[in-house]
């Protein structure tokens, strides 16, 4: 015992001393534990003694509970010494039983280790269990060095670099992918950690992989480089396109496309990472602002949508050649850059564009939406009245004309939403042509406006073609008159029969019926509305009061019909225009002498 204690004093078996020594020991005393605790001079050594000569048998659970003690209070230096005895109980050719409980013990340490940030204690433990380098950390499938990338700690970085390059193994740890198929690169690039990024292809180039390392895409198809351009991260962007260039990859990086075709450069523009999109147009314009997505978005057309004319002209120019097979390309819905640019009101993104297309731009005009909505009734339905004439400049008589698959027009889209000078605009290039266009159920402009109310649109159309438009019917028999009642557009009902009796017509739109052969004043005794009954019955007399729907209901019979019903579901709160109505019809029949059941 006394020679053991002069080699221990010497310290040169202190840091090499296995655990199965010091278990067939066993007769440690504490003397020796003194000596022990004065030679290495902390009392984490003496735990870690003290537990192994105890032969207890949770000695290794207690150990690692020292251990993770020590990790926690940053005893590098006494935690790597602790640690050497183990790397003999851990081989995996020790005993099966010790061997596996020391490896999982290690394991869970480098978890322990790599949580607090110590990257010399990783090392360590690596050098004492390599056999559980490649394993994942989590359910994901994530390894250590994706982790450490992730989170842009260098210093575990280049320690899981160090040793995979020791141990040969570092293009294996580089190719590690998790679950979704995300690189350590790739998770460095979309967080942003230039030195990481750097650090990673320095190693990918000292094992010569780099070709396959940049090029590797997740599950979802995105590669590094996209990774970097969705995060906005300009000085990741440039350092894969650099090294991706030396190695002659630059045009195949650029042109590698996320699932649904997203590209590099459009998931940039989406993110609003100007920086990004100009040095990616700068570098690699050419390859990728023909990608499209997978619905037949493109880089033009996202940056139309938008309203950024400067990216719009950089596409363009970056295009070259191919700028006019940019410009009609179209979303799988039939809507090109135009028409959405022309839908938002984007006026100089338009002109761009127009000017752009060239002796082209007839064709680009023309491109219509599945629904056969053209670029100009996008405009006219918003209102953008700049925007409908930079259109104009460019159009001709066929745009104009031209309606949806349902008929409707570019005017009535401008009546329905009450844009004046809109209406105005298109009937000065339209004329009489393109107030007489209906809709497919025979709806004509004005009808638009009787349904929604505005007064000074239908004015307008009036004043030019009142006389055409009046009698217009739906094919239901409906006419502007009845449209108007039946929504309650007091203002419209006014202005109709004052248009109709100024052109000697106000008799023959009173007369009109629907299919069931209901008039006008028999939809406003109906609905009850005695504000509109008054001047219709004024204006139609004793005529339109004795008109009968096709099943022989008269209005006084209807609106008594509608009172007994009120009574029945209890609506006090209506009655009182239904009464009203009923007072005006009884009194116009005293009036002039009729009688009705």
């Amino acid at each position: 015992m006394d020679t053991l204690w002069f080699i221990l004093e010497q310290g040169v078996l202190a840091k090499h001393l296995s655990f199965a020594c010091l278990m067939h020991l066993g007769a440690l005393n504490t003397d020796f534990l003194e000596l022990h605790n004065r030679t290495w001079r902390t009392s984490w050594h003496l735990r870690v003694c003290d537990l192994a000569a105890s032969r207890r048998d949770d000695w290794l659970t207690e150990t690692s509970k020292t251990l993770i003690a020590a990790i926690n209070a940053k005893q590098d230096l006494c935690v790597t010494d602790l640690l050497k005895p183990f790397a003999q109980l851990a081989d995996p050719t020790a005993a099966q039983g010790v061997g596996a409980e020391v490896r999982s013990m290690i394991e869970m340490l480098l978890f322990r280790a790599f949580e607090a940030r110590r990257a010399e204690i990783m090392s360590s433990l690596m050098e004492t269990g390599a056999c559980i380098f490649t394993q994942t950390v989590n359910e994901r499938g994530c390894s250590y060095l994706w982790l450490s990338a992730r989170s842009g700690w260098i210093a575990g970085v280049q320690a899981l670099l160090d040793f995979g390059q020791s141990r040969g193994i570092l293009d294996e740890l580089l190719m590690h992918l998790n679950d979704r198929g995300e690189s350590c690169l790739y998770v460095s690039a979309l967080y942003g950690h230039t030195r990481v990024v750097q650090t990673l292809l320095v190693a990918a180039t000292n094992c010569g992989i780099v070709p396959e390392f940049l090029l590797l895409t997740s599950g979802s198809g995105a590669s590094c480089l996209y990774a970097g351009a969705a995060g906005g991260h300009v000085r990741i962007v440039l350092m894969l396109l650099e090294m991706a260039e030396v190695w002659g990859l630059k045009r195949e990086l650029a042109s590698l496309v996320k699932s649904q075709g997203v590209s590099c450069l459009f998931i940039s523009m989406h993110n609003g990472h100007r920086d990004v999109v100009s040095r990616l147009l700068e570098t690699v314009g050419r390859e990728v602002v023909l990608l499209v997505k997978n619905n037949g978005v493109s880089c033009l057309w996202l940056s139309a949508q938008n309203g950024d004319l400067a990216t719009v002209m950089a596409v363009l120019e970056a295009a070259g050649d191919r700028a006019h097979d940019l410009l009609l390309m179209t979303k799988i819905n039939g809507v090109s850059c135009l028409w959405i640019s022309a839908q938002n009101g984007h006026v100089e993104v338009v002109r761009a564009l127009l000017h752009a297309a060239g002796d082209r731009a007839q064709e680009l005009l023309m491109l219509t939406r599945d629904d056969g909505a053209s670029c100009l009734w996008a405009a006219a339905q918003n209102g953008y009245v700049e925007v409908v004439d930079a259109l104009l400049e460019y159009a001709d008589r066929e745009l104009v004309m031209l309606t949806r698959n349902d008929g409707e027009s570019c005017l009535y889209a401008s009546a329905e939403n009450g844009y004046l000078r809109l209406v105005k605009r298109l009937l000065a290039v339209g004329g009489r042509d393109l107030a007489m266009l209906t809709k497919n159920d025979g709806c004509s402009c004005l009808f638009a406006c009787a349904f929604t109310g505005h007064e000074m649109p239908a004015e307008a159309l009036l004043r030019q073609y009142g006389a055409d438009l009046l009698l217009l019917r739906r094919l239901d028999g409906c006419s502007c008159l009845h449209i108007s009642v039946y929504m309650g557009h007091i203002n419209i009902v006014h202005l109709l029969l004052g248009a109709s009796r100024g052109l000697g017509l106000e008799s023959a739109l009173l007369s009109m019926t629907t299919a069931d052969g209901s008039s006008c004043l028999f939809i406003s005794v109906q609905l009850g509305y005695p504000l509109i009954t008054r001047p219709l019955l004024k204006a139609g007399g004793r005529e339109l009061l004795l008109m009968k729907r096709n099943d022989g209901t008269t209005c006084l019979a209807a609106v008594r019909q509608n009172l007994t019903r009120l009574e029945d579901y209890h609506a006090d709160y209506l009655k009182s225009d239904h009464q009203k109505v009923m007072q005006l019809i009884e009194q116009a029949c005293l009036d002039w002498g009729v009688e009705l059941e």
